[in-house]
């Protein structure tokens, strides 16, 4: 019963919906089963992994079926399906509440079939007022916008009132919501293909960018315009003026989208400006931070109060760069609570050694890498890397020889994602023909310079640079 659909989705549930699905199940309405109650509370008295033993067919039959000798697979199987398809109809009627304006258009649809035009048009007219109420403008919004308009023509026509109805709202609205749920997805496929070097059929992707171009009024609209601004984002890393459009609206529109899904726009100007920074774009280096900041502070990059580890990691690396040592103190001090309990420490141990790092303090930098339980291959790599400046600044050639070795090996072992491989084999690849270059040698030096500047991705570019200046 463990491995049961059953068991998975009740272990999802909070104590609040575990209390108002108990009280559906005990509603006539939704249930005339009395096994499917006790097989419900047989399942919640033996959620937590110290009871998990108990959640076997046999001993849940004894319960359910007290009067039974004899265990009977068929009807245990029969009251898991009964509790399986109450426990879907409490899901999805919460999911449809959960919207009230779709939740008030459905309601109005119903009446529109049922020919009650007077209630009907008091329903429609709730649900525009519903939908005219809401803070939010985001393609669920313009998705109702279209339903609602909808039923009015449908009830319209069956009334015989067609003649005088607003067909261009009604089609204005249709384009609006196609358009940002296309955009949407969109910005999604092309990071997917980015990613995986995949090709995907983007359908009429291109005609709808041609569209928009010659119709710039559409992108005025917040729920069009984030997604066509971020898409040019995701598709060109050269595309400035996209990028200060879709920041300007990020920091004006925000309060129009839901948090999960700004937190989703917000992250595509964030890596639109890590992909430039890892091309020595040193602009974007502020930019990124500037964001970083507000989306702690306006916790738009946060998920149950939680800040994901590679967030962290990034704000104190970008903090770092720009020489922010003051601010990266305090945060470390103020704001490890943002992470998760387990990888705490770790984590607050890996960017105290990246702090100590760039402010030269190398004894204490790597006292403190040497305490990190490197269970994630990246910040593994992150560490190695460290390690590898100091030894070349230091001049301890023979520990980096040593390092350089063990760290290809490791990057040829491991499973590391295109982008990260190319990248950290580039930084160990090129640190090693710096060692060996001869520094009296004008001509190799430079020759290795320009290969530097060509070579990507190379998120150490402008160490080895600075490095090659040195020689």
């Amino acid at each position: 019963m463990k491995k049961s659909n059953l068991f998975a989705i009740l272990s999802s549930l909070n104590k609040k919906e575990v209390r108002e699905l108990r009280k559906w199940l005990q509603s006539p309405a939704h249930n005339q089963r009395p096994d499917v109650i006790s097989l419900f509370e047989f399942f919640i008295e033996n959620l937590t992994p110290s009871r998990q033993e108990n959640l076997t067919k046999e001993k849940a039959f004894e319960l359910v079926f007290p009067e039974e000798k004899a265990f009977n697979d068929a009807k245990m199987r029969q009251s898991m399906h009964f509790l399986f398809k109450s426990l879907e109809e409490f899901l999805v009627f919460n999911e449809l509440q959960a919207d009230e304006v779709k939740a008030k258009t459905v309601f109005a649809k119903v009446l529109r079939k049922k020919r009650l035009g007077k209630v009907f048009q008091k329903a429609i007219f709730a649900a525009h007022e519903k939908q005219d109420k809401g803070e939010l403008r985001n393609t669920i919004y313009h998705q109702n916008d279209y339903e609602i308009r909808q039923e009015e023509i449908r009830f319209a026509a069956s009334h015989g009132r067609g003649k005088g109805f607003d067909f261009q709202s009604l089609s204005d609205s249709l384009d609006t919501m196609y358009l940002s749920a296309k955009l949407r997805e969109a910005c999604t496929m092309i990071s997917y293909q980015t990613v995986t070097k995949t090709e995907l059929n983007t359908g009429l992707l291109d005609n709808i960018l041609e569209y928009l171009e010659s119709n710039p009024q559409l992108i005025l609209t917040p729920a069009i315009g984030v997604y066509y601004f971020g898409l040019k984002c995701t598709m060109d890393n050269q595309d400035d003026k996209s990028f200060q459009s879709l920041k300007n609206l990020i920091f004006t529109a925000g309060d129009l989208f839901p948090h999960f899904e700004f937190r989703d726009i917000y992250l595509i100007a964030i890596n639109f400006c890590i992909r430039r920074m890892n091309t020595g774009d040193e602009i974007y280096v502020r930019e990124s931070f500037e964001l970083y900041q507000n989306g702690v502070k306006t916790k738009v990059l946060l998920e149950n109060g939680i800040l994901s580890r590679f967030a962290f990691q990034n704000m104190v690396s970008i903090a770092c760069r720009l020489k922010e040592f003051a601010w990266t103190e305090d945060f470390l001090d103020n704001q490890e609570a943002l992470l998760e309990k387990k990888i705490r420490e770790n984590i607050i141990h890996y960017c105290r050694s990246k702090l100590a790092y760039e402010r030269g303090d190398y004894d204490h930098a790597m006292i403190l890498l040497s305490q990190i339980e490197y269970n994630d291959i990246l910040m593994n790599l992150s560490g190695k890397t460290m390690l590898l400046k100091m030894f070349y600044e230091e001049g301890n050639f023979d520990s980096l020889d040593s390092l350089i070795s063990s760290t290809n090996t490791y990057i040829q072992r491991k499973k590391v994602i295109g982008y990260h491989k190319s990248n950290y084999k580039n930084i160990f690849r090129m640190t090693k023909k710096l060692v060996k270059v001869n520094p009296y040698d004008r001509v190799a030096v430079n020759k290795l310079k320009e290969q530097i500047e060509v070579t990507n991705p190379l998120t150490e570019k402008d160490w080895l640079l600075g490095r090659v200046e040195n020689l």
